[in-house]
């Protein structure tokens, strides 16, 4: 019989008779054995540790090496990553005994050069060999690293590098890790491309069941005739929580009475009331309900208020729909409520009685934004009016009021705290002298330059002397980096630019705040009031950083800036407001007391200046970058002016040259550095069938606009070494954009016709440059039609349609701009031209109108680069919160026409025939067939030798005779594929031969055995409900097994 058997808190003895062997037991127990990497998160006292010491016993005893990590006795508080890892090695090496082997101190300097996670990559290694038995390390209290004051994501992508190491080493399979603590994956990394926890087994720790825990009514025996009736009655209040299930039966073992027959229960009720459930604090030993209050309380603040919020909806309404968001993953990792059946609820009765209705009405009471001001203000007996709202905290004071009920003294106060602020409104706008100097402020910014460095001194200089602070800085923001710059003088007199992140320092959270899209009309201020180094949120923090520069910070304003459109541009600082009055200047030697002068704080008279002031210093602001940005498009125009392939010259009304590019220099005749701005244009340009100063005349005729645009096509240009040359010549007025009529010169243009230069032009549209030279150098310089054999690509964006339904014009064009730069280029890349856009489509050809060797391979491989830069785009697109991108892929090969199509006024090149139609359809295939790239017989006939192909169907498409078989792409035979791969091919071509044979039974088993192992398979379901079709309609004896595509 058990005796005093029942172990309340801490992890049980390998012998230990109480021990409840659970599902997880099981789970866990076979895993391992099978190296897989696990891990338990769970709530505190449910068993995790005593699961462990379990799991490890049963393991050693089957010949596997152990270890347990305990990551709180390696230690979290000013840690270093150097320590941590080295700690963890400790730990391995003393615990497997390879003290004597492995010398741990010169190992480490050995490898000195190397970071810390691979310092530990590399000791695995180690471990591997020295260890010829399979390895598992244990992790507990891994919840621990949150402490810890540097990151460990590294460590947990190490983790998964070493699962991922077993492809290439076998050794790796041979030791893997299980992860035990009370966190979610999410808390302990971020990055879902590094994290273990995508390819490991989370065990889950459930409550005892009642067939779980039968063994523990053998300490019950002496206590009730039926023990059985007793031990659900314990379930019943504990609902299998480990800790409280072992409790209370000790709590029974432990009383003197005997319990009469047939009221276990309300004996029961009595004894958790008595011992439990009363003066519940003094009595939980050890502590366990403290703790799940602690988890839930602890820090306070929005959190705390969210997951009472959510406990409180439960109790309210028994249970709630589960859905594995933070916040209810939180609340579940107190252990107050269990996820059962899909619901949320409470995990027992036990803890409904204790944490009550009335007791999260208290909390949340207790979590009000202002409980310290408001003790403050009521121990003054309600006079000190420091201690009273203002400004954004008074706005969150009165919207969290508004949905909380509120004592006599919430009113009191809010209500004293609103009039305070009138008052101090009013007070401040009565005073003339404040609104004046604005004025004059405000007055002396607009008379600035516009140059934006001096802006940015005169600004902050502007606002120091309006409010009276001691420092002040202006932080302009900067949304391509995502922060916050300014300019800071240097001790020489220079300056030098200065960048913190946005949400980084009091600027940055004022900045965060400000782009919220809830934000406050008016803008989020944050108000530091005197004495800066009492305000709890920064205590320790500003105090560090005064103390190296001597510096006393007393109180401290940060505004937003916006511009004429409501854009934050720029954050306003203002330290240390200053008393009015003659006070000695600050003496770096008194630090850390702090000046008279300072001894006071910005006030809401002070928020409402800088708030004009800063309207007007954004408009400031937004006319110097105005300013700088029309220098930068006057740069940007001129390299344009040089980039551009016709020539450009630009004069004014009297002919005389303002600016001129190297291409018309070029067709002028003159050298690249030729100086020709300021002469006559008539002088240097020279026509042999016109009179240019006639033309150059008539495109200034005063108001009549249609001499304004004038072209004059096919004519020849002599140039200065008498060389003729083809152009076509524009001559366009320049007119005022406010007044048309008034023409301040001309714009002519020289656009170099020549048939070599037409025709490259053309041709860069379609192909690359190298792919363009190798058609001018075959002399073939033709676009007519002429009948090639080629090999075309069609690809289309499945689910494109819908795309443009939700997403804006401008989302829609972004998405699909970078789909087809990257797309384009993998066509590039094999050689292939680009025929045509059609919408979300895109046609390419590869063999014309240059023969190409081995079309159809340069076609497949180009294919197969598509797929993996889409695979690359949309991993980008799902960090950048974009759509993901499907696509369809057809490709055949064949002859087509390929040449200059269209009308007299627009041509395209381009190539027509059934070849082209065949590799649409087969696009369309695709997404019947559940492939990305489906290619013809055409295809794979002319490169059978290269690529690895499934066969998926014979088929004849909508108006063509002709009958093909067509194929999914899987890879080319130089890459690797899986075995799933292999064996899906397999069963699948299996399938087809019996199919083809009109044996579907055997046909539709192997179909089933394909879908088994991919349940996605959708070629394998077609093809299994043609079977069961046929099975009960057979088909005639010259069924061929083609199927029509519509």
């Amino acid at each position: 019989m058990m005796r005093k058997s029942y172990q309340v808190g801490g992890s049980l003895p390998v012998d230990a008779p109480s021990y409840v062997q659970r599902q997880a037991d099981d789970q866990l127990y076979q895993y391992l054995q099978q190296g897989e990497f696990c891990y338990i998160l769970n709530s505190r006292q449910m068993g995790k540790s005593s699961l462990r010491v379990r799991t490890m016993q049963r393991l050693q005893t089957e010949g596997f090496q152990c270890v347990a990590v305990d990551l709180t006795a390696i230690g979290t508080y000013d840690l270093t990553s150097e320590e941590w890892y080295a700690g963890i090695i400790d730990t391995i090496i003393g615990t497997l005994e390879l003290y004597k082997r492995f010398d741990l101190d010169t190992w480490w300097e050995q490898h000195q050069r190397l970071s810390n996670v691979q310092r530990f990559c590399k000791f695995v290694e180690v471990l591997l060999d020295l260890v010829p038995e399979k390895i598992i390390i244990f992790l507990d209290e891994i919840d621990s690293i949150l402490s810890l004051k540097f990151p460990v994501d590294d460590f947990f992508a190490l983790i998964r590098a070493c699962y991922n190491q077993r492809v290439d080493n076998q050794e790796y399979q041979r030791i893997t890790f299980v992860l035990l603590g009370v966190a979610t994956p999410s808390d302990l990394i971020q990055d879902k491309t590094r994290t273990p926890f995508n390819i490991g087994q989370g065990i889950d720790l459930t409550g005892f069941s009642f067939q779980e825990a039968l063994p523990l009514t053998e300490g019950l025996v002496a206590k009730t005739s039926q023990p059985h009736r007793l031990l659900q009655a314990i379930l019943t209040w504990t609902g299998g929580q480990p800790f409280l299930t072992q409790k209370l039966c000790r709590l029974v073992q432990d009383t003197t009475d005997i319990i009469p027959e047939n009221v276990e229960f309300e004996w029961l009720e009595k004894l958790v009331t008595k011992k439990i459930i009363d003066n519940w604090e003094s009595q939980d030993t050890p502590e366990h309900l403290r703790t799940i209050r602690d988890r839930i309380l602890q820090g306070g603040g929005q959190l705390t208020g969210r997951l009472l919020g959510l406990y409180q909806q439960i109790i309210q309404q028994q249970e709630i729909i589960g859905d594995d968001s933070p916040e209810q993953m939180k609340l579940r990792l107190t252990g107050l409520v269990v996820r059962r059946d899909g619901k949320l609820r409470v995990y027992n009765p036990i803890y409904t009685q204790i944490f009550t209705q009335n007791w999260v009405e208290q909390e949340l009471a207790n979590l009000r934004p202002y409980a310290q001001s408001l003790s403050a203000w009521l121990a003054s007996n309600c006079q000190d009016e420091s201690r009273l709202l203002r400004g954004q905290a008074l706005q969150e004071a009165l919207s969290w009021s508004s949905s909380h009920s509120l004592s006599v003294e919430d009113y009191r106060f809010l209500t004293a705290s609103q009039e305070f602020v009138n008052k101090e409104l009013q007070t401040s706008l009565q005073q003339e002298r404040e609104t004046k100097l604005l004025i004059e402020t405000i007055n002396s910014l607009n008379q600035s330059n516009l140059d934006l460095g001096t802006n940015l001194a005169r600004v902050m200089k502007a606002a120091r002397e309006l409010i009276h602070a001691a420092r002040s800085t202006l932080w302009l923001i900067d949304y391509k980096k995502n922060d916050l710059w300014t300019e800071i003088e240097l001790l020489d007199g220079s300056t030098t630019e200065l960048r913190v992140p946005v949400g980084v320092g009091f600027a940055g959270k004022v900045a965060t705040e400000n782009l919220k899209p809830e934000r406050y009309f008016e803008g989020y201020t944050l108000n530091i009031a005197f004495d800066f180094y009492n305000y709890p949120d920064y205590l320790g923090i500003v105090p560090k950083i005064d103390q190296q520069t001597s510096f006393r910070t007393c109180s401290l304003l940060c505004m937003p800036v916006f511009d004429s459109t409501g854009k934050l541009i720029a954050i306003t600082q203002l330290v240390n407001k200053e008393k009015p009055g003659d006070f000695p200047a600050y003496n770096p030697d008194d630090f850390p007391a702090a000046p008279e002068k300072w001894q006071t704080s910005f006030t809401t008279k002070d928020e409402q200046l800088m708030r004009a002031f800063n309207a007007q210093a954004g408009i400031i602001l937004e006319r110097a970058k105005l300013f700088a940005q029309i220098k930068q498009q006057q740069q940007c125009q001129q390299d344009i002016l040089r980039s551009l392939t016709n020539g450009v010259i630009s004069t004014d009304t009297k002919g005389i040259i303002i600016a001129i590019n190297n291409k018309a220099k070029q067709l002028l005749g003159f050298d690249d550095n030729a100086v020709l701005e300021g002469k006559q244009i008539k002088n240097i340009i020279n026509l042999k069938n016109a009179n240019f100063e006639n033309l150059f005349a008539s495109a200034f005729p005063g108001k009549n606009g249609k001499f304004w645009e004038q072209y004059y096509p096919d004519q020849i240009l002599i140039s200065s070494n008498q060389k003729e040359q083809n152009i076509n010549l524009s001559i366009n007025s320049i007119a005022d954009a406010n007044d048309i009529s008034n023409i301040y010169g001309a714009l002519v243009l020289l656009d170099d016709i020549s048939d070599e230069k037409r025709l490259k032009n053309q041709m860069y549209r379609y192909m690359t440059q190298d792919l363009a030279e190798k058609f001018f150098a075959s002399k073939n310089l033709t676009l007519t039609g002429e009948r090639q054999e080629v090999t075309v690509l069609f690809s289309d964006i499945r689910k494109y349609t819908a795309w443009t339904r939700y997403l804006t014009p401008e989302t829609v064009v972004t998405i699909l701009n970078e789909y087809f730069e990257s797309m384009v280029e993998a066509i590039f890349a094999h050689e292939g031209i680009l025929d045509k856009y059609i919408g979300d489509a895109l046609m390419a050809v590869f063999g014309s109108p240059v023969p190409l060797e081995n079309h159809a391979l340069k076609a497949v491989k180009s294919a197969l680069e598509m797929r993996e830069r889409l695979q690359q785009l949309n991993t980008r697109f799902i960090a950048e919160n974009k759509e993901l991108i499907e696509i369809g892929i057809g490709i055949n090969s064949g002859w087509v026409i390929s040449g200059n199509i269209g009308s007299s006024k627009r041509m395209e090149f381009t190539s027509i025939g059934d070849g082209v139609n065949l590799s649409s359809r087969l696009e369309g295939c695709s997404n019947l067939y559940g492939c990305d790239i489906v290619i013809s017989e055409n295809t794979y006939k002319q490169c059978q030798d290269a690529i690895i192909v499934r066969e998926l169907d014979l088929i004849q498409v909508k108006n063509q005779n002709q009958t093909l078989a067509i194929y999914e792409l899987i890879a080319l035979k130089s890459d690797s594929i899986t075995e799933k791969q292999e064996q899906i091919i397999e069963l699948y071509q299996q399938g087809r031969e019996y199919y083809l044979n009109q044996q579907f039974a055997l046909a539709l088993h192997q179909f089933e055995q394909v879908l088994d192992i991919a349940p996605d398979n959708q070629a394998s379901e077609i093809h299994r409900q043609r079977c069961q079709y046929f099975l009960a309609n057979p088909p005639s004896p010259q069924w061929d097994g083609v199927w029509k595509i519509n």
